[in-house]
């Protein structure tokens, strides 16, 4: 799963790429950045930057799709050639810098779920102040998140024999929080589980780390339990590794 992502032409450019980077004119990405003030202009531009912002986001999905080996930036999922799959991630949120909407540098392609779960969530480090920083950050020490462009993924995840994405840093750690990666595991080791009962393992699984009564915990991994007994024997094995890991 180790990650080689492209790395910009010019980082000291904060909105503009050169031609090269996007397939975008220069002039026409520039008229854009410069029409786009406001954070919900990215859904609802101007009417005359509608057909221009419309072409620049497909050549960033194009461009970012391929940049990041076709895989998420965050659950490192493999995502659909099919643009309306892949979503465009704006490090910062846009509601916060609507500044730096169309910089390179603060963007990435991401799957729907990590996509809506992260959202608008703040990502810069305690003291660092979104409003005060003048370009995009460009230290990976400023994120509390793993950052699209300035880390590797393989720096702060690994996978278990469950395929689960586990982390192996707090700024991984974070970043499944944030962007809902639990989900994801949950729904590999239901995949272990009968066909039938996989959605109702998914709620449990996702659940039960949340639950502070150890009671309450117990019963959530008898239950998971009883339902191994419907799946298969590496659901069993599924069901002790979540008991070890929440009691």
């Amino acid at each position: 799963m180790q990650k080689d992502w492209c790395r910009m032409m010019n980082r000291t450019i904060a909105y503009v790429p050169s031609d090269n980077d996007v397939g975008v004119p220069v002039v026409i990405y520039r008229r854009v950045v410069e029409g786009l003030v406001e954070g919900n202009h990215w859904s609802d531009p101007p009417p005359h930057l509608a057909d221009d912002l419309k072409s620049i986001k497909k050549a960033l999905k194009g461009h970012f799709y391929n940049c990041q080996s076709r895989r998420c930036c965050y659950c490192s999922i493999e995502l659909p050639n099919h643009g309306a799959s892949i979503y465009l991630d704006h490090v910062i949120s846009r509601r916060d810098r609507p500044d730096f909407m169309l910089s390179l540098n603060n963007l990435g392609a991401a799957c729907g779920p990590c996509n809506g779960s992260k959202s608008a969530k703040p990502v810069l480090i305690e003291g660092l102040d979104v409003a005060g920083v003048v370009n995009v950050p460009m230290d990976s020490g400023a994120y509390i998140l793993v950052h699209p462009q300035l880390d590797e993924w393989a720096d702060h995840f690994e996978l278990d024999e469950f395929s689960r994405i586990r982390k192996t840093t707090d700024k991984g750690g974070k970043t499944i929080e944030m962007c809902g990666i639990d989900k994801l595991n949950a729904a590999r080791l239901s995949d272990h589980f009968a066909s039938r009962d996989r959605a109702e393992v998914v709620k449990v699984i996702t659940k039960v780390g949340s639950y502070k009564q150890r009671a309450r915990k117990q019963r959530a991994i008898q239950l998971l339990r009883d339902l191994a007994y419907r799946g298969s024997d590496k659901a069993r094995v599924a069901v002790a590794r979540i008991e070890m890991e929440v009691i």
